[in-house]
């Protein structure tokens, strides 16, 4: 179970970098939300990333602690 838990923290990270990414302006909107947004994503999408980073972050911090 507890190497279960560190896989999903291990991807979870890769899926928090692309968050950040998306948060911080990298034109990587395609790969993001059905590719509605085909650069970056506008203002109000990026804080919607990171927001999604620390939901991620949470979920993998939970999965550990529980492992």
């Amino acid at each position: 179970m507890r190497a279960a838990a560190i896989a999903h923290a291990a991807c979870s990270v890769g899926i928090i970098g692309f968050q950040v990414a998306l948060a911080m302006g990298a034109p990587l909107g395609r790969y993001a939300m059905g590719g509605v947004y085909p650069g970056a994503l506008p203002p109000s999408m990026r804080v919607a990333a990171a927001v999604q980073a620390v939901v991620i972050a949470a979920l993998a911090c939970i999965v550990l602690a529980l492992s």
